[in-house]
């Protein structure tokens, strides 16, 4: 039986060379084998929201490094049973890593239904007294 599953974390490692700013520039032969595991596994990334950079070395200035090692997948069948999830990056705090919140309920504005005036009401005596008074 196939189950819906997920996986997040530290992977210590990017997907894209686009995955750090300062610091030594990302090649492509150290993104392919990790590219390769989330291809032959068959996971997603989760739409992805808040931080845009999961690790920071938290150095000052020019010594700043930003990376993305921190990710947040799922199989086909989690996408399916759970349609809509998104990974929250948060802020840093006290680690040098962003912490990750999974939200998995859409959140709705439970706004009143509009009056909708149907025509079969006026012709109902009852309808047009009521406005009358009203």
């Amino acid at each position: 039986m196939v189950e819906a599953w997920l996986i997040l974390g530290d992977f210590n490692t990017m997907l894209s060379v686009n995955d750090r700013i300062n610091g030594n520039p990302v090649h492509q032969s150290e993104v392919v084998d990790f590219q390769t595991c989330v291809d032959d596994t068959g996971l997603g990334l989760l739409n992805r929201k808040g931080c845009q950079w999961s690790w920071c070395n938290k150095r000052d200035g020019t010594n700043r490094i930003y990376s993305n090692i921190d990710w947040s997948l799922g199989n086909s069948y989690w996408f399916i049973q759970y349609g809509y999830t998104e990974a929250i990056y948060e802020n840093y705090g006290v680690s040098d890593h962003s912490p990750i919140v999974l939200c998995t309920e859409i959140i709705r504005n439970h706004l009143p239904k509009p009056f909708r005036l149907l025509n079969v009401l006026l012709q109902e005596d009852e309808f047009n007294k009521l406005v009358q008074e009203v």
